[in-house]
């Protein structure tokens, strides 16, 4: 009795020839599932190591720059406190810094924000030279921008 109905559907198969394409389509959709939850996976899972060679980084270029600035660590709940703008670590003096990238001018650069204790922004800092110089040409309007989005994303 079983026998006839995979008889049947061994016949099905390999008469319509539909049946191949929509396997081989299947296969491809489940190929490309599975990178994406291989990578998403990666991603969640490196953060840790993502946010200590960030702030190895940082702190290098601050070195480099003279400033006695230092990060120390991730903030706690940093994954998901600040997440839209960039990533926040805990410094000196009880002050918090956001890392972030910064866009004038057509250009995209990395730059920190210093926030004071109270959850206002203090000052922003650009982590390379050329950023710098745009920096200095931005419009304070954008600086205020960019001031309140973090100061209204610190306050949530």
């Amino acid at each position: 009795m079983i026998n006839k109905y995979l008889e049947k559907i061994k016949k099905i198969l390999v008469e319509n020839p539909l049946i191949p394409h929509i396997k081989d389509r299947l296969i491809f959709a489940a190929w490309i599932g599975g990178i994406i939850l291989f990578s998403s996976l990666l991603w969640f899972l490196t953060l840790n190591t993502r946010n200590n060679i960030l702030m190895n980084s940082v702190n290098q270029v601050l070195e480099h720059n003279n400033s006695s600035l230092r990060l120390i660590e991730t903030m706690p709940g940093a994954g998901s406190h600040l997440s839209s703008m960039g990533t926040s670590f805990s410094a000196d003096n009880n002050r918090s810094i956001l890392v972030f990238s910064f866009i004038a001018e057509g250009i995209i650069f990395p730059c920190i924000a210093l926030i004071n204790e109270d959850g206002k922004v203090q000052d922003f800092i650009a982590l390379n030279s050329h950023g710098r110089n745009i920096l200095s040409r931005v419009s304070p309007a954008i600086i205020a921008l960019y001031s309140r989005r973090i100061e209204g994303q610190n306050n949530e």
